[in-house]
């Protein structure tokens, strides 16, 4: 009987061997040494220290007519301070609510990214586009 053919039927373990060393050596540090970037894309992306050094800013830089009284003048800026202090400490919260989830999310891929069957299809792609 031939060494290299297999009766039919049975598992080729050195299959298994080479996957399984392959997502625990290279698919799993891979991933974990990308989620630090991942992590700082979002942060980049939700830009919450413009939203702090303008709280107290208008919510719109629309100027009230010139014919209005002062205290007409004064009624409209501090409205259009209050709404714009309340917009953006909703928005900080939510950006604050979102990075916080997002880190979870990043921190519970990386868990399950410990389970083999994440990476499989990386494998047959590697597998697929490497000569030997």
């Amino acid at each position: 009987m031939n060494p290299n053919i297999q009766p039919q039927g049975t598992v080729n373990t050195q299959y298994k061997i080479d996957f399984f060393t392959w997502h625990y050596s290279q698919a799993l540090p891979q991933f974990i040494n990308s989620r630090p970037q991942k992590l700082l894309e979002i942060i980049k992306y939700v830009n919450i220290n413009p939203l702090f050094l303008n709280l107290f800013a208008p919510y719109k830089r629309m100027v009230p007519s010139p014919k209005t009284t002062i205290s007409d003048r004064l009624s409209y800026e501090l409205t259009s301070r209050f709404v714009g202090f309340w917009v953006r400490l909703i928005l900080i919260f939510v950006g604050i609510c979102l990075t916080f989830s997002l880190v979870l999310y990043e921190i519970l891929a990386s868990i399950f990214y410990l389970l083999p069957i994440f990476s499989i299809s990386k494998y047959l792609n590697f597998q697929k586009n490497t000569f030997f």
